[in-house]
């Protein structure tokens, strides 16, 4: 045959995204304790045209959109509740995931695009070493051409 065996890119992709996650890991995990603290009965009803969001652990996009729903929430919160006082995030924590969010546009805009059809190989490398040169974390994951 001949040809190197390249892989998904896109589930190598999502390979080095899980793996970056996990450094935030303690500070998704307090966003999704409030998040469920949110749904009881009385927090729901305060905010009920709010829909809240929990996170899948095997999809890094519904842990985006529980962070992004958190920050869009976030005013509707109440801050004179003890008990949610207790498992709000610091303002060290939401300054970390802001950070997150926006390095995460980048990533979700490549993900886009390598399930697009039509894409080429040398697409697929120009995004990820792309990815690779803001967030060198990937590299373990993402060079995969190089390797041969």
């Amino acid at each position: 045959m001949g040809a190197p065996l390249v892989g998904c890119a896109s589930h190598r992709l999502n390979l080095a995204v899980q793996a970056h996650l996990s450094s935030y890991d303690e500070d998704v995990a307090q966003i999704q304790t409030l998040m469920r603290k949110m749904k009881t009965l009385n927090l729901a009803a305060a905010l009920r045209f709010n829909t809240l969001l929990l996170r899948q652990d095997t999809r890094w996009g519904s842990t985006d959109r529980m962070v992004e729903r958190y920050f869009w929430l976030s005013e509707f919160l109440p801050d004179d509740d003890d008990e949610t006082a207790d498992i709000m995030p610091s303002s060290r924590a939401v300054k970390r995931l802001k950070t997150l969010m926006v390095e995460r546009t980048r990533v979700k805009n490549v993900n886009k695009a390598l399930q697009k059809d039509g894409i080429t190989m040398l697409d697929t490398r120009v995004w990820v070493d792309g990815l690779i040169e803001v967030e060198p974390s990937f590299k373990h994951y993402l060079e995969f051409w190089r390797s041969s």
